[in-house]
């Protein structure tokens, strides 16, 4: 059995933790950007929001919700963060 050194250890969780933080983001910031993109023009008057486009608007918000909620369960150190209501 081949032991790894500690520093080694800590560079593979370093970037592990690094890249774990990396996707989080990403995932967040794709809905948040469909969300924002559609407000702006609606807000500046460029399209006129359809019911279809509130009700796409409002699933990326529901997608959100449940990727915080996801993250906030997530076993950080073995163990989860209990969402709070």
């Amino acid at each position: 059995m081949h032991l790894m050194p500690w520093s080694e250890k800590l560079e593979q969780k370093e970037k592990s933790r690094k890249q774990l933080l990396a996707d989080v983001a990403h995932e967040l910031r794709n809905p948040l950007s469909i969300v924002q993109g559609n407000l702006e023009a609606w807000l500046d008057g460029v399209i006129k929001p359809t019911p279809e486009q509130i009700a796409s608007v409002y699933d990326e918000t529901v997608l959100l919700n449940r990727l915080i909620t996801d993250l906030r369960n997530f076993p950080w150190r073995g163990r989860a963060v209990k969402a709070q209501p």
